[in-house]
């Protein structure tokens, strides 16, 4: 005799097989705020330096644009801006307090308040960057060398 349909036995196994998966796959869904706050500091940061590296503000001429290759701290840690919304909280630990972080065009970090963006000797960096993001509990550093400008997370 041919087996025509599914039993009822085969049916409820498939369901709890399909309801297990499903539980799986939803929580792997949360939301991960504070690595993407984490993320999009790093890129934002990486931009900048890129932008300086390619952009040599030594170089004597009428129309420097200063502002290349810098950005203002407060940029990094606004809770809500057009294009992304903040969730973690932001502490900026190093020697100093930096208000503008800029990048010459070797990549190197200088304190752009000392003088002016310029990305002059002066204003070189001796210490590490860290930008601290907690959310619930939690923490991510970025890390940036001041000898190299490398960044990158520390946890």
């Amino acid at each position: 005799m041919k087996k025509q349909a599914f039993s009822l036995l085969e049916l409820i196994f498939v369901i709890i097989i399909i309801g297990i998966l499903s539980g799986v796959a939803i929580s792997s869904f949360k939301p991960h705020h504070l690595r993407d706050d984490t993320n999009f500091v790093l890129m934002k940061l990486e931009e900048t330096r890129y932008k300086a590296i390619g952009y040599n503000k030594s170089l004597p001429s009428s129309d420097i644009n200063y502002s290349i290759g810098c950005i203002s701290v407060d940029t990094l840690s606004k809770t809500d801006t057009q294009a992304y919304k903040f969730y973690s909280y932001f502490d900026l630990s190093s020697s100093s307090a930096i208000n503008v972080i800029c990048f010459d065009a070797l990549g190197r970090v200088h304190d752009g308040d000392i003088d002016n963006n310029q990305t002059t000797l002066d204003s070189l960096q001796n210490n590490e960057i860290h930008l601290t993001y907690t959310y619930q509990n939690k923490i991510s550093v970025l890390k940036i060398d001041s000898l190299s400008g490398n960044i990158h997370r520390v946890n």
